[in-house]
């Protein structure tokens, strides 16, 4: 059982109430709540239990490619269409029949539960002939079980419908002989899925009903020899969300159902809506509740998705926006399976009803693979919930919901890799569940066997149970029984879940089970299949005996090909062997296929440059239009060379030579799966145990998954061992003991590999060598080629026409720069020239200006910039996080792996609550009121607060200060505050409202439709804003992929922000709503300390206050933070960092060392506040880096006010108005939702006056016009002594991006005027290397580059003459940072100083102020030698005694008068730090005082010893008025 957890895998857990929860994960312990002296006593007044299948996937064995030996079976279209499935298709039957024999068997047993549920994708892709004989095969099922009388008289399936199920164009049929696709097929509606599925909780229908809507054969096959009618058990009472289906099912209770004519005008009015398929159950005389919901989603689509019409349906239909289809018909006349794609037109259509041929209507919708619960089926459900009563004296019922899709996410990174598995919106849903008291659900989909818990903030948890496919493996059915218990009033339940594996119903349950006709005696005749077999392996001519053995069985091809493998293999064994063992090549195979690949590229290139295809421009100005005929003729000669002529024929087989690794390939197909098998290939793991590739690994994890059988996140195994003859024993699967060990090993060292990048290392250079580092790799090799399409013949030879046509669309051309002709076409030559022109328009994408004409050399350059260490580290951590999160499972969903059907008792955690019944204790899983007090609160989850920033004004520093802080839409906010040294706290609540309740939401619905309400109380506010937070799909750096975003396009092209009241419009789960609170307080004093507590609280639908979260300190209580207004006039200090960025936890955690060493040292850590230049995380729309950013770093951030200069990994983020609380000028310009389309500003402290540039806004024209008038009015408007600039892009760094146009165009801007004005220091970041300037101009202005705090160091350079003549050398860094490095500013009695430190030197500095030398101790030779034992790693200790220096403390030789010595910490790379001097006293001398010369930690340059940057006030141009500022531009997103 999988505890859901609401963070990524290594956010840092605070703990609430930490002395008792110390042992916890996100939502769940290991301890006893209860002892046995207060264990409450119960007695049981009622069990109930369902059986419960999922994702049963049958497919028609007539519509499959029968013969698996054909030569062209593997390149048929069947085949192609089942590579991608994890699942078996031909074997469906075969496997439905078994496992409804396996639910007969048992209730024939008494085991099998009343009730069943079958939660979806009962079809392959909803094909219209699957879902007859599935619907057929239930039935039957329910009327067998109903037969054995007793308890089963009421026997009753639900089936539920799956994302494949309606709608699904993507159905199809196969020619049983050839494999060839017959063409889209017949899909059904909402309504006709309540027809096909009559009896099985929609309204029971008639046979001779059905037979008037639509003929026969669209009820039934020989697949259960004919029609099985069935009605829905007596003892129920239905309510169905759609009116239709409840008027007919109440005409049916009250015997006088509806007529056939009647019943079709009803269900024609239903429509193609949503959640219609929905319905709650009622069961006699019991408090036992059921729910069956309609979860699946439709968009609207142009492609074919047809479903049948008969002539009343296109009456009601014909005047709408649809088209309507005919069959095609055979050389007889008659009607195919094959649907035309062409419209039918009226007469034709009449024409075919006349004839009895089916007619189809083109649905206009296509389903999604995602779903919900949407706001009308909640409603239905809530209705349902409060109004039912119970019967056993214990006024609260328990609820237990069917679904297809997961309530829950089931694995950590789900909502990250795999957003459709889960509700869209899940989380709110799961609270309106938790609210609503439905504990229970039942959920398919993943094809996978889990369970799943969730807590709400009131401590209620809910349970979410996912029971894997029929088709794939173990081929499940979960039992699952919830016991009730009255205690003195008071609800208690006990819920048990079991797994029953096919293979526990025999060694072969697939034998005798062919796909036909299986529902009667089996015309499958084994004697004579056994004399042909007899007489085939005796035969001579084993072709004409093999036609004899199908001769036996002829309706059995399958089959009989296979009859061995179904007599001697388990069900798993079977499906590893036809599955799991070529999965990676089925899927590859799938994608990598000749006819897959070309036709895709046939299609892109017919759709942008075909007759049809629309109008094309480049840059608005050029309309390729005129020259499509012939660009399509060329890019089709390109593709066919780069096909299989890219390369030399050196063989002379006509082919080019495709070489790697050794080997030769005739085409590009060839080289690709050789590439990509060598990836897949990697090894890892154990050379003892045996080695396991990726492509082995992949398959472990999708099976442990499927079974439930995970491996532990610390990658320790679950106890247990399979005995190989143990029932669920499978060699190379979870159920092997030794093949578990194997990928034990294998995942630990790709764990490893993760950590320190090797993983991504191996991985990137597989892939890249081969396609672009290698001398002929295939993209240096395409770049370079000459293409001469003159030379070309045949369907794509051009005329002279088409090159006069070419010829003539190079010259429109020109003005970019592009110059080629028809017969030397060279793409880097096209490109090269392109570049000075597109580079604009290609930078935007890249974040950066191009400033080059040499695309080969710029990605030559980008690459070793960017593939570094830190890069590798990031992405493995990555890769190792989603890897580990997605096979692993902590809490066991078995309660013993080796017997999946004993039941595991459900509980939040371990030892939740016991019930004393009969004097025998026993574990359960719910006590009505009593809370999970073991919900750990976590700042993900937003019920603690986090993401807090805290900063005085920037234009009323001195008496206002402004905190913000987010929390999960439910929980609002309550802060205290004081002023250090006061007793009293001032406290201030934020407005709450019912996240629950539609008339409360919306009357707190400001301008944007979104949530918002504002307190007052003297001089604090609380603002609570509920807005939408952007989730990327997978986030991987370079590469960021999403489902959606936080708005949408209207009709007018207005970004539109979805809200808390459309949250369900919003697309996969790629928003999440979140309460940000802004607290500010005013009417403080100046330069004055204060103490702050932020709260999350949350109330219950009553308004009452139930749970408040906070930060805790050891002993329970709220942590205090504390803040300092800021200062008039005077000294002050301050920290200059950059560039965190960090992709995933880890490397914020190193981040937060850095700070913990700053923190530590004296020299440093005595800032007033810090300053950082910019690129706090890697993504700046992530949400969850902006919570590893601000979180892991709290300590920090909540007690000093930090401000920041938007990097460009924060660009088109608003970050300053989601995270920051800065006042901005009034010409930063806003889009529709008050949030800052540029993000600069500037405040005043002590004697100094800061100004934060957002380099975003600078493109190859320089800084964007308001804004540099901005900031020359702001200039000219301070009278302050000193002036800071912090801006992300630096203007004089060693690093790539000196050179990149925006960077070269603001150097000649910016320089110039900060010397008129007389701006002190500027610093930048973005570059990653540390550098210092000269005093640059007549002022004498220094430039830092600030090199980074976070851990991705990227490549110095220094091919500049614009920047190095600078540059001075004595403090810049000539390498590449291999730690990181900051700043410190000073400014002392008119007087600044400036340090730069690496941390190396910063904790080389705290163990010598730690040292012994502090404490009065003789100082010897032999104990200076000691303190090189105490450096970090790679610095050396070196002394400075009599002019010389000693890297040997060993030859040092302290003589004479003079005791004094110079000690220095050397890094790695020759860089000296001074750290101070000390006297040293000859041993034997007795105990002296330390002289301490000074502790000042000086940056500097090899082999030198330079002093700080000091500068005294200087003269600067008299000041202006100042420009206008918003006084309120913090709160723009309210407006």
């Amino acid at each position: 059982m999988r505890k859901l957890n609401l963070k990524s895998a290594s956010t840092v857990l605070i703990a609430v109430l930490a002395l008792t929860l110390i042992l916890t994960t996100a939502f769940a312990v290991s301890g006893d709540v209860a002892s046995a002296d207060n264990t409450p006593s119960g007695t049981k007044i009622g069990e109930f239990s369902v059986a419960h299948t999922s994702d049963i996937h049958y497919f028609p064995l007539d519509y499959c490619y029968q013969d698996v030996t054909a030569e062209d079976f593997k390149t048929s279209d069947f085949y192609q269409s089942t590579t991608v499935d994890t699942k078996l298709v031909m074997e469906s039957g075969n496997i439905l029949y078994a496992n409804v024999m396996r639910l007969l068997d048992m209730a024939k047993e008494g085991t099998l539960p009343i009730y069943v549920f079958a939660t979806g994708d009962l079809t392959k892709n909803g094909e219209r002939v699957a879902h007859r004989d599935v619907a057929n095969s239930l039935r039957y099922l329910q009327n067998e079980v109903r037969k054995l009388g007793g308890k089963y008289t009421n026997f009753q399936v639900f089936a539920t419908v799956g994302n494949h199920d309606l709608y699904n164009g993507s159905g199809a049929l196969y020619d049983k002989e050839t494999g060839v696709k017959y063409g889209v097929a017949e899909g059904v509606t909402t309504a006709q899925w309540a027809l096909l599925y009559n009896g099985l909780g929609y309204p029971s229908v008639d046979e001779s009903v059905l037979y008037e809507i639509y003929p026969e054969e669209y009820w039934s096959s020989s697949f259960t020899s004919g029609y099985q009618p069935s009605t829905i058990a007596e003892n129920l009472t239905l309510h169905y969300i759609n009116d239709s289906f409840q008027e007919a099912h109440d005409a049916n209770l009250a015997g006088t159902p509806l007529t056939a004519e009647a019943l079709h005008a009803k269900y024609l009015e239903i429509g193609d809506g949503f959640s219609q398929l929905s319905f709650n159950v009622e069961i006699a005389n019991s408090s036992y509740k059921l729910i069956v919901a309609d979860a699946t989603l439709r968009e609207k689509t142009e492609e074919l998705v047809p479903v049948r019409v008969n002539p009343a349906d296109y009456e009601y239909y014909k005047n709408g926006d649809y088209t309507f289809h005919l069959t095609k018909l055979d050389e007889h006349g008659n009607p195919t399976v094959t649907i035309l794609e062409e419209n039918a037109t009226e007469s034709e259509i009449l024409a075919a009803f006349a004839a009895g041929h089916p007619v189809y209507r083109n649905s206009g919708y296509s389903h999604l693979c995602g779903g919900t619960l949407r706001p009308e089926l909640l409603d239905f459900i809530a209705d349902f919930t409060k109004n039912t009563t119970t019967t056993d004296g214990v006024n609260e019922a328990t609820f237990i919901a069917c679904f297809h899709q997961n309530l829950l996410p089931h694995f950590e990174v789900e909502d990250d890799i795999l957003k459709d598995f889960t509700f869209y919106n899940w989380e709110y849903i799961a609270k309106v569940f938790a609210e609503l008291g439905v504990r229970y659900s039942l959920s398919g989909h993943q094809h996978s066997s889990d369970v799943m818990t969730y807590t709400d903030a009131e401590g209620r948890t809910i349970y979410d149970m996912q029971t894997g496919s029929f088709v794939s493996l173990d081929s499940p059915v979960r039992i699952f029984s919830v016991e009730r218990y009255n205690c003195d009033g008071v609800l208690a339940e006990k819920a048990d879940s079991s797994l029953y594996l096919l293979d526990s119903a025999g060694p072969t349950p697939l034998k005798a089970t062919p796909s036909n006709h299986v529902y009667t005696t089996a015309p499958w005749d084994e004697d004579a299949y056994q004399q042909a077999m007899t007489a085939y392996n005796n035969a001579t001519d084993k072709e004409a005996a093999w036609a004899d053995v199908i001769a036996a069985n002829p309706n059995y091809l399958t089959y009989t090909i296979k009859h061995d493998d179904f007599d001697t293999l388990s069900y798993n064994g079977y499906i590893v062997q036809e599955v799991y063992s070529q999965l990676i090549e089925r899927v590859l195979s799938h994608f990598l296929d000749e006819g897959f690949l070309l036709g895709t590229l046939d299609g892109l290139f017919e759709g942008l440059l075909g007759p049809d295809s629309p109008s094309l421009q480049i840059a608005g100005i050029v309309n390729l239009d005129p020259y499509k005929p012939v660009l399509y003729k060329m890019v089709n000669q390109l593709v066919d060379t780069v096909w299989s002529g890219l390369y030399e024929d050196k063989d002379g087989n006509g082919y080019g030579d495709y070489e790697f690794d050794g080997m030769v390939y005739d085409d590009l197909l060839g080289w690709v799966k050789a590439v990509v098998d060598s990836v897949t290939g990697l090894e890892f793991g154990d050379e003892d145990l045996g080695t396991m590739t990726l492509a082995e690994m992949a398959v472990y994890i999708f099976t442990s998954a499927c079974s439930g059988n995970e491996i532990f996140s610390n990658l320790e195994l679950p106890e247990g061992e399979y005995s190989t003859d143990s029932p669920y024993f499978t060699a190379n699967t979870p159920y092997d003991s030794t093949y578990r060990v194997r990928f034990q090993a294998a995942i630990k060292d790709l764990a490893a590999q993760g950590d320190s990048g090797e993983l991504i290392e191996r991985l990137l250079y597989a892939l890249l060598n081969p396609l672009y580092l290698e001398e002929d790799s295939l993209l240096r090799t395409l770049l370079t080629y000459k293409f001469d399409f003159t030379k070309a013949t045949g369907e794509y030879a051009l005329t002279d026409a088409d090159i006069d046509s070419f010829n003539d669309l190079v010259k429109a051309l020109k003005l970019f720069g592009i110059q080629a002709t028809a017969d030397n076409f060279v793409l880097v030559d096209i490109v090269n020239g392109a570049l000075p022109a597109l580079g604009p328009m290609i930078g935007d994408l890249l974040g950066f200006e191009l400033n080059t004409n040499d695309i080969l050399g710029f990605l030559d350059g980008f690459l070793d910039d960017y593939l570094v260490e830190s890069f590798f580290v990031g992405l493995g951590g990555i890769a190792k996080y989603i890897v580990v999160s997605y096979g692993s499972d902590d809490t066991p969903d078995l309660a013993d792996i080796t017997d999946p059907t004993k039941p595991l008792t459900l509980a939040p955690y371990s030892g939740f609550a016991k019930l004393s019944v009969g004097g025998n204790e026993t574990n359960v899983s719910y006590i009505s009121g009593k809370a999970n007090d073991r919900n750990t609160a976590t700042t993900v989850n937003g019920r603690l607060p986090g993401s807090l920033t805290a900063n005085f004004d920037t234009v009323n520093g001195d008496d206002t200060f402004v905190f913000s802080y987010y929390t999960a839409e439910e929980v609002f906010a309550k802060v205290e505050y004081r002023k250090v040294g006061d007793s009293n706290w001032t406290t201030l609540t934020g407005e709450h409202w019912n996240v629950f309740d539609e008339t409360d939401r919306c009357a707190h619905l400001n301008a944007h439709n979104n949530l918002y309400a504002k307190v007052t109380s003297g001089d604090a506010t609380v603002e609570t804003l509920t807005a939408p937070q952007y989730i990327p799909l997978i986030d991987l750096g370079l590469l960021c992929i999403t489902h959606g975003a936080t708005y949408y396009e209207n009709e007018e092209g207005e970004e539109v922000y979805y809200t808390a009241v459309d949250r369900f419009n919003a697309p996969e789960n790629s928003v999440l709503l979140w309460n940000k609170h802004t607290v500010t307080i005013s009417g403080l004093d100046a330069d004055t300390e204060y103490e702050y507590r932020i709260y999350g609280v949350y109330y219950n639908t009553d308004g009452e206050k139930v749970n408040e979260y906070f930060y805790t300190n050891e002993d329970g209580t709220a942590t205090t933070f504390s803040f300092k207004t800021a200062k008039t006039e005077g000294d002050f200090e301050f920290l200059a960092v950059a560039d965190p960025q960090g992709m995933i936890q880890s490397m914020y955690d190193k981040t937060a060392e850095v700070f913990d060493v700053i923190n530590s040292n004296s020299a440093v850590s005595g800032y007033d506040f810090i300053v950082n230049a910019g690129d706090m995380v890697d993504n700046g729309k992530n949400f969850y880096q902006w919570q590893y950013a601000l979180n892991t770093m709290i300590d920090t951030y909540a007690n000093t006010s930090m401000f920041f200069a938007a990097g460009n990994h924060e660009a088109g983020s608003f970050a300053l108005d989601k995270f920051f609380n800065y006042t901005q000028p009034s010409t930063v310009e806003y889009n529709t939702y008050g949030e800052a389309l540029q993000d600069y500003y500037s405040f005043d402290y002590g004697d100094g006056h800061f100004i934060f540039l957002d380099t975003n806004d600078a493109t190859a024209k320089g800084l964007g016009k308001k804004q540099l008038q901005w900031l020359e009015d702001d200039l000219a408007s301070t009278d302050k002594d000193f002036i800071f600039v912090i801006m992300h892009k630096s203007l004089f760094s060693t690093g790539a991006h000196a050179n990149d146009a925006e960077v070269v165009k603001m150097r000649d801007q910016l320089v110039p005027l900060f010397d008129e004005y007389g701006v002190d220091m500027v610093f930048g970041g973005h570059d990653h290397v540390y550098a210092e300037t000269y005093p640059v101009g007549e002022y004498g202005t220094v430039y830092v580059t600030l090199g980074t705090i976070g851990t991705k160091f990227y490549e110095y350079t220094n091919d500049n003459e614009d920047v190095s003549y600078e540059l001075d050398y004595d403090k810049t860094f000539e390498h590449t940072l291999t730690e990181q490095t900051v700043g410190y500013v000073k400014v002392v009695d008119g007087v600044l100083y400036y340090n730069g430190y690496t941390i190396g030197a910063l904790k080389a500095m705290n163990a010598f102020a730690e040292n012994h030398f502090f404490n009065g101790i003789d100082v010897s030779v032999a104990k200076i030698k000691m303190m090189e034992l105490e450096l970090p790693e790679g610095y050396t200790l070196s002394a400075v005694y009599g002019g010389k220096t000693y890297s040997n403390i060993d030859e040092l030789n302290v003589k004479g008068k003079d005791k004094t010595v110079s000690l220095y910490a050397v890094d790695p790379h020759g860089h000296s730090f001074y750290l101070g001097d000390v006297t040293v006293v000859e041993s034997g001398l007795g105990t002296v005082g330390i002289a301490i010369v000074t502790v000042v930690c000086v940056l500097v340059g090899v082999g030198a010893i330079v002093g700080p940057i000091v500068m005294a006030k200087r003269k600067k141009k008299a000041s202006t008025p100042a420009p206008e500022t918003v006084a309120d531009g913090a709160d723009h997103t309210q407006e």
